[in-house]
């Protein structure tokens, strides 16, 4: 389905990712979020991570592609369960990741963050909280501004609506302000905070699913 934001023409692509999109996903992530611990890791351990993603159960990958520019400007990462869907990466690329990883860890430091990454969903916290989450939202700086970001989140969220999920959980860095306001203005309800990796704060947000929400309007 073809929408018009701004003049500009996107399509959200729901199923069947390809490599060459799944490759431009990770370019956007690294370029957009370089901040964030699994851009370090570099390329092709993100791709990977992706590919996982779209074919999961678990997971959620909705990619926002530009008409005019014939390639992925967009997307927008979620899980429909974070604790089944990182133990299903274990279980099933584990092995593949070591050796793509192996040249990237280099220090303790980073095999410690890998760990956290993987396992903070157990954590007790978080027993309360929402299954399913809103992982990341990632747009390139040519198309930020016009509506994209909500129209992915509004992607994700009837994906999980349609699944009879009305509630998710999204996290992000304290100093990630503008990604705080965002979710707020959407209605998001920040719920407490959980350290990911060690000495780092992050927000949780819970998000309640509106009934027969629709964005843009019709």
């Amino acid at each position: 389905m073809c929408h018009k934001i701004c003049g500009k023409a996107y399509s959200i692509k729901k199923s069947g990712v390809s490599d060459e999109e799944i490759s431009g996903v990770a370019s956007i992530h690294r370029q957009e979020i370089s901040q964030g611990f699994l851009s370090s890791l570099g390329h092709a351990p993100l791709s990977m991570f992706f590919t996982f993603a779209s074919k999961s159960k678990f997971g959620v990958l909705h990619v926002a592609n530009s008409q005019d520019e014939g390639k992925p400007v967009g997307f927008v990462l979620g899980a429909i369960d974070t604790g089944k869907f990182y133990k299903e990466f274990l279980a099933k690329k584990s092995f593949r990741a070591f050796f793509l990883l192996l040249p990237k860890v280099i220090s303790f430091e980073k095999l410690r963050k890998i760990m956290e990454t993987l396992v903070y969903p157990s954590k007790n916290k978080y027993w309360e909280m929402p299954k399913a989450e809103l992982l990341d939202i990632a747009i390139t700086k040519e198309h930020q501004g016009v509506g994209l970001a909500q129209l992915l989140f509004q992607s994700f969220s009837d994906r999980l609506s349609e699944m009879e999920i009305d509630e998710f959980k999204i996290t992000t860095g304290e100093s990630l302000v503008r990604a705080q306001r965002f979710y707020e203005k959407l209605g998001a309800q920040k719920a407490g905070e959980v350290e990911v990796h060690k000495g780092e704060k992050t927000y949780v947000y819970r998000y309640k699913i509106p009934k027969l929400q629709r964005w843009p309007p019709q």
